[in-house]
């Protein structure tokens, strides 16, 4: 094949390539208020879910503490045990003994209880105590329901801590941007797209030197001109052609399209 109608192939690869569609949404998706909103609607979950936790918790433990005093005897201050009797003296009890000393500890009465069953969710007491005991089954119930929500908390404290990360993440990378810090943003973008950072930052240093704001027709960190950035194959076309981390991201993104030897004839053999 003649270097002319290669020549000719590559350009047309290249007019394709650039005339594929991309998602707008590719850009940065969420956004950084979106992010915000997430982690607020995310805290006011897990603050519900917390609360509720802590309300099946008690009634868990009202629960236990009713079955525990149903399935108990309770001992009344007149019991009179046989081995309390005096001996020698023919009197049944010790006159000096009190009623803690010959009952044992009482759990509890009938006030206790009632208490406990108003302490619980009205509906709830009124479910368990239907048929005036509170089976086995309805015990195993609440287990699961405070299993249930303790998971629902566990996973929003998670989801919590990532979009904290995330946030945070935004918030280094437009320090970075700012500041001309490109090496970072290097990483991340080679590290997204499977590309070579030192190739990625070498081809910068090729084509401007670092310098965000180098050249007048082909303009930015990796040169480019206007119609090339404004085509429909860039997500961050939107951004001005001189954002750094947007002309990082969109060369990264190119090279992993095979669109570098075509975009950069001249540097990107001597960079990657």
């Amino acid at each position: 094949m003649s270097v002319r109608r290669i020549a000719l192939l590559i350009s047309t690869l290249t007019l394709v390539a650039f005339a594929t569609p991309v998602a707008s949404a590719a850009a940065e998706a969420p956004t950084l208020p979106q992010l915000r909103t997430q982690l607020r609607q995310t805290r006011q979950r897990l603050a519900n879910a917390r609360e509720t936790l802590a309300s099946a918790r008690d009634d868990l433990t009202n629960v236990l503490a009713v079955v525990s005093a149903q399935d108990a005897p309770v001992t009344g201050a007149d019991s009179t045990p046989s081995d309390t009797a005096a001996p020698g003296d023919g009197s049944m009890t010790d006159p000096t003994a009190t009623s803690a000393d010959i009952a044992p500890a009482t759990t509890l009465d009938e006030a206790g209880v009632a208490a406990l069953v108003a302490a619980m969710d009205p509906s709830l007491a009124a479910e368990l105590l239907a048929d005036g005991v509170i089976a086995e089954d309805e015990v195993i119930a609440l287990e699961d329901r405070v299993a249930r929500w303790l998971g629902t908390v566990r996973r929003l404290r998670r989801t919590e801590n990532t979009l904290e990360a995330r946030i945070a993440l935004r918030l280094r990378i437009a320090d970075w941007n700012r500041r001309g810090a490109w090496r970072p943003l290097i990483e991340i973008a080679a590290r997204r797209n499977g590309v070579s950072p030192d190739g990625l930052y070498r081809l910068m240093m090729y084509e401007s030197g670092g310098r965000r704001y180098a050249g007048s027709t082909y303009r930015g960190l990796f040169q480019y001109y206007p119609g090339t950035w404004n085509a429909r194959w860039n997500p961050w076309r939107s951004a001005s052609i001189c954002n750094g981390w947007a002309q990082i991201r969109a060369t990264a993104y190119a090279i992993r399209r095979g669109m570098g030897p075509g975009n950069w004839p001249s540097t990107y053999c001597r960079a990657f």
